[in-house]
């Protein structure tokens, strides 16, 4: 998953994004390595020419002094807060933006040329408001405001590795329940980002909050139509699909996020789909530990269909669904 979770416009060019890790850290009594979770404030913004300025806020070690933010009684800083205070001038834009630094192309972007061809997406015109630039994972790339960081190529795999499978679904006819794939965008020989359609409508989980309802047997029968395609078609699976990466378009879904989409039978990559919703979720008696994790098929009703009724009819085994 490229984006955990959708970013808050602030102000214009500036977004806050919040952010979530585990980590392993050295207990100072035992010596022992423990997984901690520590949640982060990341802050950032791409120039017209896909420049990166980053910053990261350790909500574990409290704001920076020029942040006059009034946490809650229990000592609990959100993003929401941040964003009410920079409306209301208690933080300045210019206090923030200080707190930015220049990332490095090749520590952020894929280099030009692949082993593969590469689509490069005409630049849009002020008509084509209908496209949506993938830009890197901004939460692999906090490590790098680390001064004592290992060299990493997260976000930089996860992007190629996208660009990978979207141009190997394009090489087929397009499906109208698959987000569509315009190219790449290339600055400086980089990829720095993917152009996609923007779905015109809302994820699954939002939809069904606001109160939509979609035909049951139809909508599911369009996800199967598109799972099947990925699969016999293109021979793909897709490996993350939870109701994050279905967007609600005129009643029928269309399936977005790639970044953990991989040949069949071939290893996952950086991306391994989301908590709760990945194949070891599935198997019984499972480590998970994805190590190891390869693409591969599973039941696609049992937790999905959920989504709309707790009883389902099974799918055929030849249209059943990665998770």
């Amino acid at each position: 998953m490229m984006a955990e979770q959708n970013p808050t416009d602030v102000v214009p060019s500036l977004i806050f994004e919040p952010c979530h890790s585990r980590e392993y850290v050295q207990d100072s009594n035992t010596g022992a390595m423990e997984m901690v979770e520590k949640s982060y404030i990341s802050f950032y913004w791409f120039d017209h020419d896909d420049h990166l300025k980053l910053g990261s806020i350790n909500l574990a070690q409290g704001l920076p002094e020029n942040f006059h933010v009034q946490p809650s009684p229990d000592g609990v800083v959100t993003l929401d807060m941040i964003q009410a205070a920079l409306q209301e001038g208690a933080i300045s834009v210019e206090q923030v933006r200080a707190g930015l630094r220049d990332m490095a192309d090749e520590d952020i972007y894929p280099r030009l040329p692949f082993s593969w061809p590469v689509t490069v997406a005409a630049e849009p015109t002020s008509a084509q408001q209908h496209l949506f630039l993938k830009r890197v994972s901004i939460s692999q790339c906090r490590h790098l405001l680390d001064e004592r960081h290992q060299p990493r190529d997260d976000a930089i795999n996860m992007l190629r590795n996208e660009v990978q499978v979207l141009q190997l679904i394009a090489q087929h006819p397009s499906h109208p329940n698959i987000i569509k794939y315009h190219g790449c965008r290339v600055r400086r020989g980089f990829v720095t980002a993917i152009v996609l359609d923007c779905a015109r409508g809302s994820e699954l989980h939002a939809y069904r909050h606001q109160g939509g309802t979609v035909d049951k047997a139809r909508f599911l029968a369009a996800m199967r139509s598109a799972v099947h395609h990925l699969h016999s078609v293109v021979g793909v699976a897709h490996n993350d699909i939870n109701p994050s990466n279905i967007v609600v378009v005129d009643g029928l879904p269309v399936l977005i996020d790639f970044g953990s989409c991989r040949p069949l039978g071939w290893k996952m990559g950086t991306s391994r789909g989301t908590p709760g919703w990945e194949p070891n979720s599935y198997l019984p008696d499972s480590s998970n530990d994805r190590s190891e994790s390869t693409s591969f098929v599973l039941p696609f009703s049992t937790s999905f269909c959920s989504s709309f009724s707790s009883s389902h009819p099974p799918l055929p085994p030849c249209e059943q669904a990665i998770c």
